[in-house]
């Protein structure tokens, strides 16, 4: 223990010395002798250290006064810092001063008198105690002797090849027997599902083994899911609910992505041997994967040499990559954490429900059968031979889980533990080991004894170090401490010791600030270290950021397994939770999780709420720790949380804050006030309800980080933040930038900025093109607006910033000076961006004829639009080769597009109404739009393969379409497998057919000429048809060419009487509306029973419908919706509806001519029946002896009724009191609503007298007695206004323009990637 107490002060001395050399300068002349005084104190000290880290003192009676002084130590070098840090930043701030204002300059002997004045005595106050600390520690010097760091006689050093982060020894047998119970059916333990416990201490690899079964080809291909759900010690099932959510989601894609790798390969082997075989059951597999369909049938296709030649398989690679790679620009990961368990139920059973599974729940602690019900009760309606394997340190988990028996994971032997180290530790191309490093190496694997995380941590320490650094780590005292005294395997111990910087220490302890189980991201890790002082910036002038520097500190923290990738997402990290273990035990007392206040320690000066109440612990924590530097709520919450009066405590309180985390609170003002926290260096406001940021913000001279991420209520940002010089990172939501008019003044002060994603462009000084010019670090996207402002463009110097992937260059719509052509044109050529780092260019409301010369030298761009560029004729883009995307917009003067890039994905052509002709030669053209051409004649299309969309809309003269396909294997491939190609044809009229080779999956035509010619479509499964005429071509497809539609909407047709005659045994949804003259659904043939797989019916607006068919309607029928149909009577035969058994939901409206429901009544699978505006049939379900029995049992109904005195108002009416009664009765453990919409007076009627305990919602002006008199239970019944909201009108406003950022960011951000 003492080993680890003594390397907690040695981090602090080491940054104070550091600070103290660096503000003993001629500036602070005055104060050097007590400086120099301070110094050599803290050297002496660090000195000790040195001694008493390599030879630390054993005996308790030593250890505990030890600690007392080192903690001692600790505090006084943080009271020195923050002292320090005050100095450099005061000094700062003046010199700044005087730069902004040269007439009355302050010299600077009279701001020392003035400043040093009151921190001398500060400064003289912790030298006397840096002394006695001193002193008191000399006597743990005696009769100890300083070790070494190296051993100059020993200069051998190991191998230093590349860390292998996954390296598992000796586990083969146990992923094989574990494997065997997963894909062995035997009867499951809980009905469709068995658990799979592995059990064992802590280190052991338990994760490890799970992730390898996990990853394991045999399980992938056994279960249609995997889901990863890592537990912990805070059992939370909403939690583990949306992960299961989004292992789900994730889980497809990655088999799409193994599947496509293994195309690849097998590519691969053909080239170098072309007589090797293809495997037709990966071809299958990918079509399953791709299409959710049946698998390849090979007798459909060519012959199989023709399906088997190498040019078809890259040609079939091609294709499913294209398709992968648009699958994976979706997101996958979606914030579910608005949903309720119920909600998160829900989604789960629709994705889970009989598909076999596999769930791992890692590190599981809980083992109270209660608390797992919930997820048990998921977990049943997976299919037959779904597993759950779970890794826990407790052997009680399996009794819990009806587990025959736990699998107990065993340590490695000396022979397994020696391959792993020597692997990790050399390089793995070493087969000679030097014997010394053998030997010694040997007896270090052996006091890990024998565990897998221990023997880690010692290789990664160990590489590439000198045999003397071996040794004395062989020799250290820390092996010889129990474990028991802080449960801290000693192989930990060491290799924090052993870190290689005082500032790795301190970029480790502050994870401890995290909850264990916390997904950690690298960058905002980095920004926290740097705000708290523990990356120290390059000193000689070196170009490395500090980001930088962060990123590499990281890294060398993973390279020696203090962190590991997490096998949920790769993009983020975990902490085992021994090494978590070992995070809290070397930072505190000084850092804490504050879970309840019996946790906070009053020496604490870094913390963490993890309490879902913020005000009482916040108070509390200000009243006892004034020297308090950082405050994180790193978990969130349903809902915002309030700090309340702590919000004004914390600011007014605590002045040397470094980092300040206000995130997803109710925080809507900050006081002027915040403007003293002169030290602050990192701010997070995101996710709150804050309007404005005050001016005195701009005082935050040290602010590095200032988060306002999902902040819907901030539209400006404070007029002087050019003074937040040393501000790194501005985080707004993209719907910030999208609205910004103007930014302050002077934005170029702030040199070090990394992202300014918009930067509109005025006349007035501060707000020039130049105040871009030493922003040097800018990175992502930039946004140049208002540019007919800018004069001297050359001065913004975009060809110097390496960083910036994507540029957007705008002139003002609303900007009619055409005559400025030359000017526009040369802001644009001095607007040169670096030619090898631009991705993505866009250039708006460009006046000029020609584009810049620079445009064909940007070697790497893969996305240009061109958005009302209105006087450019000609576009020669032929020399972007890696081009993917082009967009042209409201090019008014562009006459001819000829494109010829080989990598093009998607093409969009809208409002160029001079464009006579398009042309297109390529291999993988994915998506096109043209639309809005006027003058638009002839389009052809050459490529490799069809694309996944066309959509022509608006092209009036468009008379030839010309589609040529290169390999029409490909064209039969894309057909057959491809789900997502789509046509769509809106108002071409003089287009009269479709290319013979483009075969499409689903069609809209709308406003089509007459004799428009569809080539046979065979497979096509969605048709989507508007304002065509029956009698033409359309309408009147044979069935042969529909036979496999899934999915028809017919709209708008007015001299369609009955609905053709197709049959259609595959469709499963069916919408009818604006067919004025539709009279029948079905003709003397009865073709409507043939609509076998129909599920879904949807008539609206047919006004000549008098009855629905009167063969019934298809069985398989779920939801059944018609509205809109003035003369319907009747439903069929009276039976119609009772035989829909598996009919869920039933919804009529507008249909004033139906009476009553059929005489068979409703099916019992009904959940749900909306009536409304339909009076007579609502005034017949009311009634005892009308319908009221046929409904009664349904769970949820729904009706509108209006009162025979109000009938013919609307709801909406002023004159009318619009009531709203929603009516709950809970029947043991069914549900019952139900909802009733009235007007005027009316009563509820008789029936309101069967709900037993009823609960009343949004009833304003209801009396308790009116139309109650027949409840038994009304002394029980709880009311609530509707003029009593829920929530404040504040929040709710707030809630939805929460919403509607987030949906506004989303579009923003996607926009430019949509086709």
């Amino acid at each position: 223990m003492a080993d680890i107490i003594i390397g907690l002060a040695s981090p602090l001395v080491e940054i104070a010395i550091k600070k103290l050399t660096d503000v003993a300068t001629t500036e602070f002349v005055n104060i050097k002798d007590e400086v120099e005084k301070l110094n050599n104190s803290f050297t002496e000290i660090k000195t000790l250290l040195g001694i008493l880290e390599g030879n630390p003192p054993m005996d308790s009676s030593t250890a505990s006064p030890l600690k007392n002084w080192l903690e001692r130590l600790r505090a006084a070098s943080y009271d020195m810092e923050d002292l320090i840090d005050c100095w450099t930043t005061e000094y700062q701030r003046w010199k700044m001063k005087q730069q902004q204002v040269q007439k009355f300059r302050l010299p600077f002997c009279a701001f020392k008198f003035l400043f040093l004045s009151r921190e001398l005595s500060k400064l003289r106050e912790i030298t006397s105690r840096i002394d006695a600390i001193n002193r008191d520690g000399q006597r743990y010097k005696s009769n100890r002797t300083m070790i070494a760091a190296s051993d100059k006689s020993h200069s051998k050093t190991s191998g230093t090849g590349p860390v292998q982060d996954r390296l598992v020894v000796s586990r083969e047998k146990d992923k094989e027997k574990i494997i065997e119970q997963l894909t062995t059916e035997k009867k499951a333990g809980r009905g469709t599902f068995s658990f799979i416990p592995i059990v064992g201490i802590g280190g052991l690899g338990k994760t490890t083994l799970a992730q390898l079964v996990f990853n394991d080809e045999n399980v992938d291909r056994y279960f249609n899911f995997r889901i990863w759900v890592f537990v912990g010690n805070e059992f939370d099932m909403e939690r583990i609910f949306r992960e299961i959510l989004v292992s789900l989601v994730r889980s497809l894609n990655v088999k799409r992505r193994q599947a496509t790798e293994s195309l690849k390969d097998m590519i691969q082997k053909k080239e170098s041997q072309p007589e090797t075989p293809v495997d037709p059951t990966l071809l299958a597999k990918l079509q399953t994967l791709f299409k959710d369909a049946s698998p390849l049938d090979l007798n459909q296709l060519p012959s199989p040499s023709d399906l088997y030649s190498l040019p078809h398989l890259k040609d079939l690679d091609l294709h499913y990559s294209n398709s992968l790679d648009r699958l994976q620009t979706r997101p996958e990961i979606i914030d579910y954490t608005p949903l309720s368990l119920a909600q998160l139920e829900t989604r789960i059973l629709e994705l889970l429900t009989q598909k076999r599974f596999l769930l791992v729940l890692d590190d599981l602690w809980n083992h109270k059968d209660e608390e797992l019900e919930p997820l048990v009760k998921v977990l049943k309606h997976g299919a037959y031979g779904s597993k759950v394997l779970v890794t826990s340190r407790l052997k009680e988990v399996s009794n819990i889980m009806d587990s025959a028996s736990p699998y107990s994971l065993q340590c490695l032997g000396d022979h397994e533990s020696w391959w792993l180290f020597k692997k990790l530790a050399f390089k793995e191309d070493s087969d000679l080991i030097d014997s010394e490093f053998e030997k010694c190496g040997r007896e270090i694997v052996g006091m890990c004894q024998g565990l897998p995380l221990a023997t880690k941590q010692m290789a990664g320490l160990l590489r590439g170090k000198e045999l003397g650094e071996w040794e004395n780590v062989a020799k250290s005292q820390t092996w010889k401490a129990r474990v028991e005294d802080t449960q801290i395997l000693p192989a930990l111990r060491l290799s924090y010791n052993h870190l290689p910087s005082p500032d790795h220490k301190q970029c480790f302890s502050l994870c401890s600030l995290f909850p264990k189980s916390y997904l950690y991201e690298k960058d905002e890790l980095v920004k926290l270290w740097m705000a708290e002082g523990f990356i120290q910036p390059p000193t000689h002038g070196v170009g490395e950021r500090t980001e930088d520097i962060g990123s590499r500190y990281f890294k060398e923290l993973s390279d020696r397994f203090f962190f590991e990738c997490s096998a949920e997402d790769n993009t983020k990290y975990r902490m085992h939770d021994l090494i978590h273990d070992l995070a809290q035990s070397v930072s505190s007392p000084f850092f804490c999780q504050v879970k309840d206040m019996k946790d906070f320690d009053e020496k604490s000066r870094h913390v963490s709420l993890l309490q879902e109440q913020l005000q009482k612990p916040t108070i509390e924590i200000v009243n006892k720790s004034k020297k308090l530097r950082t405050l994180l709520l790193p978990v969130q919450h349903l809902q915002l949380r309030a700090f309340g009066k702590g919000q004004g405590e914390i600011i007014h309180s605590l002045m040397y804050m470094r980092v300040l985390d206000m995130s997803s609170s109710t925080v809507v003002t900050l006081p002027d006030s915040i403007g003293r926290l002169k030290l602050l260096r990192y701010l997070d406001l995101s996710t709150t309800e804050i309007r404005k940021l005050p001016d005195s913000v701009c005082n935050l001279f040290n602010l590095e980080t200032l988060k306002l991420l999902r902040c819907p209520w901030i539209f400006n940002l404070p007029k002087n933040l050019k003074n937040l010089v040393n501000l790194r990172h501005l985080e707004l939501d993209e719907i910030f930038w999208f609205k910004t008019l103007m930014l302050p003044r002077s934005m170029g002060c702030l040199t070090s900025l990394h992202n300014l994603h918009k930067f509109p462009v005025s006349c007035e000084t501060g707000n020039k093109l130049e105040e871009l010019k030493n922003m040097v670090y800018l990175r992502g996207t930039l946004h140049i607006s208002k540019l007919e402002n800018a004069v001297n463009a050359g001065e913004a110097n975009l060809k110097g910033k390496e960083m910036i992937e994507k540029v957007v260059y705008e002139w003002s719509s609303n900007d009619v000076n055409f005559h400025d052509e030359a000017a526009a044109k040369q802001v644009l050529e001095d607007l040169e961006p670096h030619p090898k780092a631009l991705k993505e260019l866009q250039i708006c409301h460009y006046k000029g004829t020609e584009f810049p010369r620079w445009m064909g030298l940007l070697t790497n761009l893969v996305s240009i639009y061109l958005n009302h560029c209105t006087r450019s004729k000609v576009l020669d883009l032929r020399e972007l080769h890696k081009l993917e995307q082009v967009r042209l917009k409201n090019m008014l003067e562009l006459e001819d597009w000829n494109g010829d890039f080989e990598s093009l994905k998607i093409l969009r052509i809208v409002n160029c109404p001079k464009l006579k002709s398009c042309s297109h030669r390529g291999k993988t053209l994915d998506f096109l739009k043209i639309k809005r051409c006027e003058s638009l004649e002839h389009l052809l299309f050459s490529c490799w393969r069809n694309p996944m969309s066309i959509t022509l809309v608006d092209n009036p003269v468009l008379v030839h379409w010309t589609h040529n396909c290169e390999s029409f294997f490909l064209i039969f491939l894309y057909w057959k497998f491809e789900r997502g190609s789509e046509l769509k044809i809106i108002n071409c009229p003089k287009l009269h057919e479709s290319p013979d080779n483009y075969i499409p999956k689903k069609l809209e035509a709308s406003g089509c000429n007459s004799e428009f010619k569809i080539h046979p479509f065979l497979n096509m499964e969605h048709l989507a048809l508007d304002a065509c005429s029956a009698h033409g071509s359309l309408v009147g497809l044979p069935p042969r060419d529909v036979f496999d539609l899934r999915f028809l909407v017919i709209s708008n047709i007015s001299n369609l009487i009955c609905l053709p005659d197709w049959g259609l045994p595959e469709l499963g949804a069916l919408y009818v509306r604006d067919c004025k003259a539709l009279e029948y659904l079905s003709n003397q043939n009865k073709s409507f029973q043939g609509f076998t797989s129909l599920t879904t019916l949807s008539i609206h607006n047919c006004p000549k419908l008098v009855t629905l068919p009167v063969e019934g309607l298809p069985t398989s029928l779920k939801y059944l919706s018609i509205g809109s149909c003035a003369r319907l009577m009747s439903f069929g035969p009276a039976d119609v509806l009772q035989k829909l058994d598996s009919l869920h939901d039933l919804y009529i409206e507008d249909c004033p001519a139906l009476q009553s429901l059929p005489e068979g009544g409703l099916p019992t699978s009904l959940l749900h029946l909306s009536i409304q505006r339909c009076p007579s049939l609502v005034e017949r379900c009311g009634e005892e002896d009308g319908d009221w029995p046929k409904i009664k049992h349904i769970p949820d109904l729904e009706m509108k009724m209006p009162s025979t005195e109000t009938a013919t108002s609307s709801p909406s009416s002023s004159s009318t009191a619009w009531y709203h009664l929603r009516l709950r009765s809970l029947c043991g453990r069914s549900k019952r609503t139900i909802q009733v919409f009235m007007f005027g007076n009316s009563h509820l009627g008789r029936r309101i007298d069967l709900i037993t305990n009823p609960r009343i919602i949004r009833c304003a002006k209801l009396q308790k007695e009116d139309g109650f008199r027949m409840m038994p239970s009304l002394s029980q019944c709880r009311t609530s206004s509707y003029s009593i909201p829920f929530i404040s009108l504040r929040q709710s406003i707030a809630l939805s323009l929460r919403w509607l950022s987030c949906l506004l960011n989303t579009y923003i951000s996607i926009s430019s990637k949509l086709p």
